[in-house]
C-alpha cells in the first residue's frame, strides 16, 4: 500500500503476496484472518477464487495512546507517511525502523537465514519495543540473528546486512518461486478465457442450434422431446475432446429447462438422460 503507485489504501492478498513473504497462500489468509478478527485490518471483499482486498481499520484510542508515547514509532509512522525529515529524526531511529520494516520484503527474510521471527524482533528492536514478546520467541529470534552473523542489538547492522544476505540461494528460491506463480496466474487466465469463450460459444450458438432441430423446450416433459435432444447430442457426448463443453452444455440445458417450468426431478432425470455424465 505505501508503494502503489496509485496510492490506494488497500491491498489484494495476492498469491504474489506469499511469495514475497515466503510463506503459502494459505498461511497467508490466516495470518489476515487472524489479523481481521484482531481488529487490525478491515477485510474490503471477498469471493470464492478471488483475493480479498484489505486495509488497515482505524487505531483503538488505546492503541494510540501507546503509540504517541513512542517517539520512533511516531517518527516511523511519519517518515512513511512523507511527513518527515532528518530533524524530526536527528539519530536517524524512525529511519532504521522504516528500512527494518521494509526488509521483510528482502529474500533472507522469506527464504534465507534472517526469517520472521529474526525480521520481527529486529523492528520492535528497532522501536524499543521488544519486550512485547514472549521470552520464549525473543530468545529464539536473538538466537537466529546471532547464527546468521548479527549481533542481535545493533539494529543498523541489521539494516546494513539484511540485502546481503539475500543476494545468492534466497534470491534464487524467491525468483523460482514467482516464475512458477507467473506461469501458474497465466495458466489460469488462459483457462478462465477458454471457460469464457466456451459458455459464450454453448448458450449463442450450440444449445439455441440444437433446440433449432429438435423444438423448443416443452413446458413439461415429453418422451419424445427428450430422445430427440439425446439423440442430437449423441455425436458430442461421445467426443472425448468436447468434454468441457458437455460440462457447459449440461448447465445450460438444466438453466433452460427449469426456465421453461420443469421440476428440479424433472430437470435432473430430463439432462442425464440427454447428456449422461457416465457417457
Amino acid at each position: 500500500m505505501l508503494d502503489d503507485e496509485n496510492a490506494w489504501d488497500s491491498a489484494l492478498v495476492s498469491k504474489r503476496l506469499g511469495v514475497v513473504l515466503g510463506v503459502t497462500h494459505t498461511a497467508v489468509g490466516a495470518r489476515v484472518r487472524k489479523l481481521t478478527e484482531g481488529g487490525t485490518l478491515t477485510l474490503l471483499s471477498r469471493g470464492r477464487g478471488v483475493p480479498g482486498r484489505v486495509r488497515f481499520a482505524k487505531l483503538p484510542a488505546s492503541v494510540s495512546a501507546v503509540l504517541e508515547s513512542n517517539a520512533v514509532a511516531v517518527g516511523l509512522v511519519d517518515l512513511l507517511a512523507g511527513e518527515s525529515d532528518a530533524v524530526a529524526d536527528p539519530n536517524g531511529s524512525a529511519a532504521n525502523a522504516a528500512t527494518a520494516l521494509r526488509a521483510v520484503l528482502e529474500p533472507s527474510v522469506g527464504y534465507g537465514a534472517i526469517g520472521d521471527a529474526g525480521w520481527q524482533y529486529a523492528l520492535l528492536r528497532a522501536l524499543g519495543s521488544e519486550d512485547s514478546l514472549p521470552q520464549g520467541r525473543r530468545t529464539r529470534a536473538r538466537r537466529t540473528l546471532r547464527d546468521a552473523g548479527l549481533d542481535p542489538d545493533d539494529v543498523r547492522a541489521f539494516v546494513d546486512a539484511v540485502r546481503s544476505l539475500s543476494e545468492g540461494e534466497p534470491a534464487r528460491l524467491r525468483d523460482e518461486r514467482e516464475a512458477a506463480r507467473v506461469i501458474e496466474a497465466a495458466q489460469r487466465a488462459a483457462s478462465a478465457e477458454r471457460s469464457r469463450a466456451q459458455k459464450k460459444a454453448v448458450h449463442e450458438k450450440v444449445l439455441p442450434g440444437l433446440l433449432a432441430n429438435v423444438g423448443s423446450v416443452p413446458k413439461t416433459p415429453t418422451r419424445e422431446w427428450v430422445a430427440g435432444m439425446r439423440d442430437a447430442c449423441v455425436s458430442v457426448v461421445g467426443d472425448e475432446s468436447k468434454r468441457e463443453i458437455v460440462a457447459v452444455l449440461r448447465g445450460a440445458l438444466r438453466q433452460k429447462l427449469l426456465r421453461a417450468g420443469w421440476s428440479t426431478d424433472e430437470v435432473t432425470r430430463g439432462v442425464e438422460i440427454i447428456l449422461p455424465k457416465g457417457a
